[in-house]
């Protein structure tokens, strides 16, 4: 999702800003600019996923079609 879509959507969510939140995209440099934008929006706990979905999939971590 672009940063163009995210940001409206943050000023209507139900999403606390306390909780964790995990963000991810095919190589991770779109998720680094969501967790900047989220951290901007006042989360603290955001965690990029370190080379995307095409890393996690690499390392055969658990995923579902």
């Amino acid at each position: 999702m672009s940063r163009g879509k995210l940001e409206p959507m943050l000023g209507k969510s139900d999403l606390v800003v306390e909780n964790s939140l995990m963000v991810f995209c095919k190589t991770g440099a779109r998720a680094a600019l969501a967790a900047q934008t989220l951290q901007e929006y006042g989360f603290k706990k955001v965690v990029v996923v370190d080379g995307g979905m095409d890393k996690w999939l690499e390392n055969n971590y658990p995923s579902v079609d």
